[in-house]
């Protein structure tokens, strides 16, 4: 009896604070890309718009009630409609980053309240009354709400374990190394978004009925702040936390309420209690950046660093000549040979690259073979990470070609260029750094798995067996450079020679025919120098690769490379083999010095 009679009391705050937990999570979704959106109040009011004018104008009712069929109806529409325009939407403001792509959210809500107002099938400042019940209560939509967000939380948590899921951490944590993996920006983001908008109208969908009216108010900036201090208080690294900060910040100004007819309060303060809501959240969401900058609820409170095991035990492994774990991981998905006869496996044809009047890569030509060590040297800026950059799509050349394989590479974003088969490293170590060393493994093998978004959360067959898949080839990768057993750390608390290895690792494992080093022993001893030139030379010979490698450590490169090319000022001013370069008067004084 008292269950009931508290169900019965609270009804309304139950239901209010579940909605608010699924708000919270259609805000939550473009966080997980690594998008500050403000949008999800003007996708949630247009599905509370849809709803209410279908139930009113369009769907049959009786009595002031209609049947949960139809509620089902206007949210599935209400979907359907916040995703479309998600899209249309989403594609050009996604260009915007930071702050100024939530300054156009917030202009978009604006727009959305602005133009509710000035029609009439919206009832213009009205609103529309009296729209139809689907149950006797309002505790009965627990029926819906509870479901959907149990439901909602199942799916983000196997998301966030798939091919999708991990695309949208990767592009949160460095949205340039996501896209040389393969990842592509435009179109992970835009489905984080749309997805985030679909929930949006769903919930508005269900507030229509349960509020029973609809008018501009329900999606406005409050809203956004309300939404935003939902997630940033709960906690912006798991779906968890803006679950626990919409239920407990929903509850809070009724607790202030409360607070606030405790007699002997001085007046001013009873009232600051009951209508200073927004400036309670603002302040919480200062506080908490400041004490709890990750929120309240983050991974390591959850369940700290996660252990990884071979995922080969119990299972027959592949067969080897010497059983070694180099020649395990070889045998995995060798990299395939060149198709194309008689055509050179890279070709730099005339490449200029400028940034306003400087002149970083200027009429560079030259040809790589396959399975080719090929040095580029030449003192700082020279324009050698310019070139990678060029070659690699992170940079639009100026005039000329990049050539590979018979394909014309030139001005491809980068993902483009890492499906052909390039994979690279970083001059600046870019690794995923706060996630594990294992969860960059995974995310740099993207292209080598297809599972999509409906797949991946249901945990199909087919997104099970890719899983499996990619998970034994991470492992061999990271015995082979040996730093399985910290699969489960941070790669960012790897030391520095560790997290070197690592970024090889990854990078071999997009199963590329081609790698770009830049400066891969910058930083290093003596000792880990040898052991990164053996590995070179190891890994060529096993994945059948061709090396292409930036480095300013001369001895390395001299007993590494096949041919060595040396840029100055952004021009070519020797191409040979190692020794005939070492005796150039013109690279002497370039650069090797006497």
């Amino acid at each position: 009896m008292i269950a009931v009679a508290f169900l019965t009391t609270y009804g309304f705050l139950i239901v209010s604070m579940t909605l608010a937990a699924l708000l919270a999570l259609s805000l939550y979704i473009p966080f997980l890309a690594g998008q500050l959106s403000l949008a999800s109040p003007g996708f949630y009011a247009l599905g509370g718009y849809i709803a209410a004018v279908l139930a009113t104008r369009v769907l049959p009712s009786a009595a002031g009630s209609s049947p949960v069929s139809a509620l089902l109806l206007e949210m599935a529409l209400a979907a359907v409609a916040s995703g479309l325009l998600a899209v249309a939407v989403g594609v050009p403001a996604l260009r915007l980053r930071g702050i100024y792509f939530a300054l156009a959210t917030i202009a978009f809500v604006e727009i959305l309240r602005v133009v509710s107002l000035n029609l009439d099938i919206t009832g213009g400042a009205v609103g529309i009354f009296g729209i139809p019940q689907p149950f006797a209560s309002q505790l009965g939509y627990l029926w819906i709400v509870a479901p959907l967000l149990v439901g909602t939380m199942v799916v983000m948590w196997r998301l966030e374990r798939t091919r999708a899921g991990r695309a949208l951490v990767a592009l949160r944590e460095d949205e340039l190394a996501a896209d040389a993996m393969g990842i592509n920006p435009t179109y992970y983001k835009t489905l984080a978004f749309t997805l985030g908008a679909m929930l949006a109208g769903v919930v508005g969908a269900i507030s229509a009925h349960f509020l029973n009216t609809w008018n501009a108010r329900q999606g406005t900036f409050d809203a956004s702040v309300s939404l935003l201090a939902f997630v940033l208080i709960g906690g912006s690294r798991t779906f968890l936390g803006p679950v626990v900060g919409g239920l407990i910040l929903t509850a809070l100004p009724e607790v202030l309420r409360a607070a606030a007819d405790i007699g002997g309060l001085p007046a001013w303060i009873a009232r600051f209690l009951k209508e200073g809501r927004l400036i309670i959240f603002g302040t919480l969401i200062a506080v908490g950046s400041v004490f709890f900058p990750r929120g309240l609820i983050t991974p390591e409170l959850l369940g700290g660093p996660r252990h990884f095991r071979d995922p080969r035990r119990g299972s027959e492994r592949p067969a080897s000549t010497d059983g070694g774990p180099s020649a395990r991981a070889a045998s995995v998905d060798r990299p395939r040979r060149d198709a194309a006869s008689g055509v050179a496996h890279l070709a730099v044809r005339r490449v200029s690259c400028r940034f306003g009047g400087l002149t970083a890569v200027n009429d560079v030509s030259f040809e790589v073979e396959r399975g080719e060590i090929f040095g580029i040297i030449g003192p700082n800026g020279a324009g050698k990470t310019t070139l990678f950059n060029v070659i690699t799509g992170l940079a639009r050349p100026a005039g000329g070609q990049v050539v590979y394989r018979g394909d014309d590479l030139t001005g491809r974003p980068p993902h483009t260029v890492a499906a052909r088969g390039i994979a690279r490293t970083f001059q600046n170590i870019r690794l995923f750094g706060g996630l594990s060393v294992m969860d960059n493994m995974l995310i740099a093998q993207h292209l080598r798995t297809k599972a999509g978004v409906v797949s991946g959360a249901l945990g199909l067959s087919v997104a099970r067996a890719e899983e499996q898949g990619i998970r034994r080839r991470a492992w061999e990768l990271l015995e082979r450079v040996g730093l399985a057993d910290r699969a489960g750390e941070a790669a960012r608390g790897l030391p520095y020679g560790d997290q070197r290895r690592l970024e090889i690792a990854r990078a071999l494992a997009l199963g590329p025919a081609t790698l770009l080093m830049d400066e891969p022993a910058a930083g290093m001893n003596a000792d880990e120098k040898r052991e990164l030139s053996g590995l070179v030379r190891a890994i060529v010979a096993e994945f059948d690769l061709t090396v292409m490698l930036i480095e300013h450590h001369v001895p390395l490169v001299m007993g590494l490379c096949d041919r060595i090319a040396v840029l100055n000022f952004g021009q070519l001013i020797d191409l040979g083999e190692p020794e005939a370069v070492r005796q150039n008067p013109a690279v002497v004084e370039a650069y090797l010095g006497e």
